[in-house]
Formats: C-alpha cells, structure tokens, sequence
C-alpha cells in the first residue's frame, strides 16, 4: 500500500497506518491500534470510517466483551495488497516527518495528540 493509492482512495496517512497495522495481524485489539502514536478515540474514529469503507470489520473472541478486536475484510485484504510488501512505507513517513521537524518520537505523538484534541 503507498501513499498514492491512500490518497487516489481519498484516506488520511492515518487511516493508512491502522490498515498497516491490521495487516502485520490477522486480529488486533483496538487499543492495540494506536500504538503509541494516536488517542484510542481517534483510532475508534478511524476504524468507524474504514469499517463504512468495508475495509475492516470489529469482532470479538472468546467469551470477553470487553475486548473488541479488528481484521481487514476481504476487501481490505485486496486493497492492502502490493506487488511488492511496502511493510515501512507510513512509518517512514512518520520517520522523514519527525526528521524534517526536529522533534524526537515522544515530541511527534504529543503534537499528534493536541492535533487529535483541536479537531
């Protein structure tokens, strides 16, 4: 998946990094998701959005309802899907940006979180 065919599909880098993450796991739990980087609320955000996009779908496993894990559909699948794996391809995004901005990783999730919270 590159930034291309996010932006040709009209989603954000974020929504690009939740269906990276998807794709290193069949299954994942959503507050798993943000891994560090966005707020749980936005991650749910970005997962309702795919989810209308029936890119990835909720589920739960096991007898706990508290848990609440997402996996691509089959159409995520195919959408994710590249002739060649760019597995660093949105974390190198990540990466040039925070180069770019002189900010170190805890400086880029606290700019990413106050972004989260004007929004």
């Amino acid at each position: 998946m590159t930034l291309k065919k996010l932006i040709e599909a009209g989603l954000t880098v974020r929504d690009g990094y939740v269906l990276e993450q998807l794709t290193k796991d069949e299954s994942i739990i959503m507050t798993n998701l943000a891994g560090g980087i966005m707020a749980k609320a936005h991650i749910t955000q970005i997962v309702d959005k795919l989810i209308r996009l029936r890119l990835v779908e909720r589920h739960r496993q096991g007898g706990d309802r508290r848990k609440v894990y997402c996996r691509l559909t089959e159409k995520g699948q195919s959408f994710t899907m590249t002739d060649e794996r760019v597995d660093d391809a949105i974390e190198q995004d990540y990466a040039n940006f925070i180069k770019r901005h002189d900010m170190t990783e805890e400086d880029f999730r606290n700019w990413a979180n106050d972004m989260e919270s004007d929004s």
